[in-house]
């Protein structure tokens, strides 16, 4: 470009960058005229990208592939990940089968919060222990589950190479585990403050969680079953869907808690605690963890 036009640009206000600016420190433009046939005179790398340079060799990677790589199972397309799924989805269907009184009223009393003592007097203690004792099964391993095809959507093809066929294979069975630690942690830490407080009201507070847990797994099984296989060019979908679904319930789960503390006139500081302590200590622990594991 002449001096002529670059200071024409500059008094129209437009800035004109060098090529070092734009390319690199040492880089230079090329010189060479329009070829006469309508293309363009083509430009070494060394003209483009400074001396030494090299143009890599290789075809382009379709965007469409890419995100197919990036949805596609790995630890969760193994035997065992799908025999859990098959049989926690046998396991759901049979648990609405023999206690279709239960999960209904659990889904139909969504904005009622705390109704397991109304539920143990009208259908008796027993039958609702074990319906609580099923749903809480099923919903440990469609956590874990969910937590391994959450990590899928984070490892490329590479990395799951270099954890082993061991890890990539067994991989929900270290979900599964992760997940009991977190339930142990709850459990000991509801046992810790009863026992420090000398109080029943800690006991209420976790049969909340738990009465909240199950109306989640009843609610929401049938869609994270369908996100738990969905195939790459539907996987977006099923995401969303389930990431609403979630949300309501977390609302409705963060509702019930608060309204909890409000009634008991518990300070709103050991609400903050409570939801820390309980949930988001072990998770962000766990999170923590991931990048040390799978980097």
């Amino acid at each position: 470009m002449s001096s002529e036009l670059v200071e024409l640009y500059r008094s129209m206000g437009y800035h004109v960058a060098s090529s070092s600016a734009l390319f690199g420190r040492g880089s230079q433009l090329s010189s060479g005229e329009v070829a006469a046939s309508g293309g363009y005179m083509e430009g070494s790398s060394d003209q483009l990208f400074g001396a030494g340079s090299q143009l890599g060799s290789g075809s382009l990677v379709d965007s469409a592939t890419v995100l197919s790589d990036a949805t596609t199972p790995l630890l969760i397309g193994g035997w065992l990940s799908q025999l859990l799924v098959m049989l926690t989805f046998i396991a759901y269907v049979a648990m609405l089968w023999r206690s279709w009184g239960f999960a209904s009223a659990m889904v139909l009393g969504l904005a009622g919060g705390r109704d397991e003592q109304r539920l143990a007097n009208e259908r008796g203690e027993l039958p609702l222990s074990y319906f609580k004792s099923f749903a809480i099964l099923i919903g440990i391993v469609a956590v874990a589950l969910v937590g391994v095809r959450s990590v899928d959507c984070l490892l490329s093809a590479d990395v799951a190479e270099q954890l082993g066929s061991g890890v990539v294979s067994y991989a929900p069975l270290i979900a599964l585990l992760l997940v009991v630690v977190v339930i142990a942690w709850q459990y000991a830490l509801h046992k810790i403050v009863e026992w420090l407080t000398m109080s029943t009201t800690i006991n209420e507070l976790a049969s909340l969680s738990v009465m909240n847990f199950v109306r989640s797994v009843v609610a929401l099984f049938p869609l994270v079953a369908c996100w738990l296989v969905a195939p790459a060019d539907s996987f977006a979908m099923w995401t969303h869907i389930l990431i609403v679904g979630c949300s309501l319930l977390l609302i409705i789960y963060l509702k019930d808690i608060f309204v909890f503390f409000i009634e008991k006139k518990i300070p709103f500081l050991y609400l903050i605690l409570y939801l820390c302590g309980a949930i988001l200590l072990p998770l962000s622990f766990l999170i923590t963890l991931l990048p040390q594991q799978v980097g």
